[in-house]
């Protein structure tokens, strides 16, 4: 699977039909950090709760969103964790299933999963798969 640039991936969520939720994120982060980071998107395209996940070298920065019903208000919170990794797996790397997830443990006791097929829909699991792999390398 090819593994997509971070940028093309940027621009692929800020076309997708909830690209206003996002792109307000994003911008949002993008003003309070500076620095490399990779990001990934859970569930902001299914129905699922979508938090957004921003990995910097040294913290990591969750966005969680509040979903109000009937209308186009979709207010945000950002946690940032500055908790280091402690260790990483990725698991099903190479398979020709096409899913692949990431465990990222911290030592604060956090982890965060992530799963190309269960984070996104049928048409983003390729792309999604890519990030997730990108993810790992840089951690």
């Amino acid at each position: 699977m090819e593994i997509i640039e971070f940028k093309e991936f940027e621009e692929l969520l800020k076309s997708n039909y909830r690209s206003n939720i996002f792109e307000s994120a994003n911008n949002k982060v993008k003003e309070l950090y500076d620095g490399e980071f990779k990001f990934y998107a859970k569930n902001l395209l299914n129905s699922n709760e979508t938090v957004i996940y921003y990995f910097f070298k040294d913290f990591i920065v969750e966005v969680s969103f509040t979903f109000e019903n009937d209308s186009h208000n979709y207010p945000f919170s950002i946690k940032e964790y500055k908790s280091k990794v402690i260790s990483k797996e990725l698991k099903n790397y190479h398979s020709y299933d096409g899913f692949v997830e990431i465990n990222v443990h911290l030592d604060d006791g956090l982890q965060i999963t992530l799963h190309n097929m269960n984070d996104s829909n049928s048409t983003w699991h390729e792309e999604y798969y890519g990030v997730i792999v990108d993810i790992f390398k840089f951690l």
